[in-house]
C-alpha cells in the first residue's frame, strides 16, 4: 500500500467537500475515482497534494503523514498531478516547461542532463518535435501530453490524473489509455484517475472508488461498481449500466 486516507473531511464556506473519506492507493495499480460533478473528486487531489489541507482526518503516504504538508513538500516526496485545465507556462516553450519539474526535483544535474531528461519525457509523451515549440501554440491534445510529460519529470512515486480524456476524439483517448498503461507498466508509477469517460476507466482501471455529494458510496472491481444500484442511481444512469 502506498496511501492510505482516514476520515478525510473538508468543507468551505459551511458546505461540505468530503465527509469522511476512507480509502487507500495500493502500489503498482491504476485506481479510478468517478462521481457526478460537485462529487469532491478534484477536493480530494487538491488534499492530497497540499493545495487544501484536511480538517479532520489524515493522510498517509508511505508510511509519513502528509496531511499538513504544502505542495511543493508533497511532490518532492513523490506526488505528482495533471490538472483538468491545463497549467502549462504558455509562453515557455515545451522543453521549458519540463525543465521547471526537473530542476525543481533534480538539482545536482549538470545543464546537458537536465535538458537530456526533459527531452525524454517529451518524447515518451509524443512530443518529439514540438520541443521549441511555445506552450501556447499547441493542440489542447498537446498540452494534455505536456501536463503528462511536466508530473513525470518530478520523478513521481504516485500520480494523480484529473480528467485527461475531456475534450479528446476516440483516437486520442485510445492513445492515452495506452500510454497510462505504460506509464504504469515502464516506470512503475502508480496511479489515482479521475474520469467522466467510463468506458475508458473501466477498462483501465483494476479497481473504483465513487464518490457523492462527498461521501464515498462504492468501492471494487470495475464490473461490480458498473452494476452497484446506489451508484447507478448517483451517477451512471439507467442507459449507462
Amino acid at each position: 500500500m502506498i496511501l492510505k486516507a482516514t476520515g478525510i473531511s473538508k468543507s468551505f464556506g459551511g458546505l461540505i467537500a468530503l465527509k469522511n473519506v476512507d480509502f487507500h492507493i495500493n502500489s503498482g495499480e491504476i485506481l479510478g475515482l468517478i462521481g457526478p460533478n460537485g462529487a469532491g473528486k478534484t477536493t480530494i487531489f487538491n488534499v492530497l497534494t497540499g493545495i487544501y489541507h484536511p480538517e479532520q482526518g489524515n493522510i498517509d503516504f508511505n508510511g509519513e503523514d502528509i496531511s499538513k504538508y504544502r505542495p511543493f513538500e508533497i511532490c518532492h516526496k513523490g506526488i505528482a498531478r495533471t490538472f483538468q485545465v491545463t497549467r502549462a507556462f504558455l509562453d515557455m516553450s515545451c522543453l521549458e516547461n519540463v525543465l521547471v519539474g526537473i530542476i525543481g526535483n533534480n538539482p545536482n544535474l549538470s545543464p546537458a542532463e537536465k535538458k537530456s531528461e526533459a527531452i525524454k519525457y517529451l518524447e515518451f509523451v509524443g512530443l518529439k518535435n514540438s520541443v521549441d515549440t511555445q506552450a501556447k501554440n499547441l493542440t489542447l491534445v498537446g498540452k494534455k501530453r505536456l501536463e503528462l510529460a511536466r508530473a513525470l519529470s518530478t520523478h513521481p512515486k504516485l500520480l494523480l490524473l484529473d480528467e485527461v480524456l475531456s475534450g479528446l476524439n476516440t483516437t486520442e483517448m485510445r492513445e492515452a489509455c495506452d500510454l497510462i498503461n505504460i506509464i504504469l507498466d515502464k516506470f512503475g508509477i502508480t496511479i489515482f484517475w479521475v474520469e467522466h469517460v467510463m468506458s475508458a476507466i473501466m477498462e483501465v482501471s483494476g479497481r473504483i472508488i465513487v464518490l457523492d455529494h462527498g461521501e464515498k458510496i462504492a468501492e471494487g472491481l470495475p464490473k461490480d461498481i458498473a452494476n452497484n444500484a446506489e451508484v447507478i442511481e448517483a451517477y451512471l444512469g439507467e442507459s449507462d449500466a
